[in-house]
Parts: C-alpha cells; structure tokens; sequence
C-alpha cells in the first residue's frame, strides 16, 4: 500500500487497465486496493473499476487505509 495522486488521462486510463489485465494473466486473481482521499481520484479509480469489472474483478477504492487493508484482509471479492 502506497500513498499517491491518480490524474490521469483516458489514454493512461486504458494503458493502466491493460497492464493490470496483463499482471491477472501473468499471477493469477488477485485483490488490488485503491485508496483515493480525494473526491478526484475515488471518481477515476471508481470509473476504472466500473469500466474493467469483468477484467478486474479483484479491483475496489476506498477512501482510507483502514478500509483498504480491512478488505484486504478478508477473503471476500470486490465489492
């Protein structure tokens, strides 16, 4: 878990969903938490989420760690 800005264009937007395809091909399913303070970077990281939901399904944003590492600690699928 890191801390980060998300700004990023539709281009990077779908260059980031291929890559995330491609490391799901490479490792197998997985969880990928977001954490996303910023009313910004929660609507990117929840359009990403909305737009790969059958390519990611381990894929979900939270607003805080706490939330992140709580889900990530379960062994339940994105919500």
């Amino acid at each position: 878990l890191r801390e980060g800005h998300l700004e990023l264009s539709t281009e990077e937007m779908q260059h980031f969903a291929d890559v995330m395809q491609h490391l799901r091909q490479l490792y197998g399913p997985g969880k990928t938490a977001l954490v996303a303070p910023r009313d910004v970077d929660y609507a990117m990281g929840r359009m990403y989420g909305m737009l790969n939901e059958l390519r990611d399904p381990g894929f979900a944003v939270f607003r805080s760690m706490e939330e992140a590492r709580a889900w990530l600690a379960t062994g339940l699928p994105a919500s």
